[in-house]
């Protein structure tokens, strides 16, 4: 079936117990996926549950994906290089204020 955020699920216990499928098809090749981390999609479609289009990321860095506005814009591995970019220049940059005031 299709829930309402388009993402497909199926049913993996009797009576009622679904799981999303991009998921469990993640977790059968890759294991577990840790707290913390989200499974994302190269191209965007929720419905590709191909494992070459599934990607795990940190909840970290699909928020900064979406503070820059590249959720949507097709070039999934892109944005994440960019993010993990500013990701490490803002922490540069703590660690260079904390130095100056010691």
């Amino acid at each position: 079936r299709i829930n309402v955020q388009g993402y497909i699920e199926i049913k993996i216990q009797e009576p009622n117990k679904w799981q999303l499928k991009h998921r469990y098809v993640y977790e059968e090749h890759h294991g577990p996926i840790p707290k913390g981390m989200i499974i994302m999609f190269r191209d965007g479609n929720r419905q590709n549950t191909d494992i070459g289009n599934l990607v795990m990321i940190s909840r970290s860095i699909n928020g900064r994906i979406s503070r820059l506005g590249l959720q949507n814009c097709g070039e999934l591995d892109s944005a994440i290089l960019t993010a993990k970019l500013q990701e490490a220049v803002s922490e540069r940059k703590k660690k260079c204020a904390n130095s100056a005031k010691s």
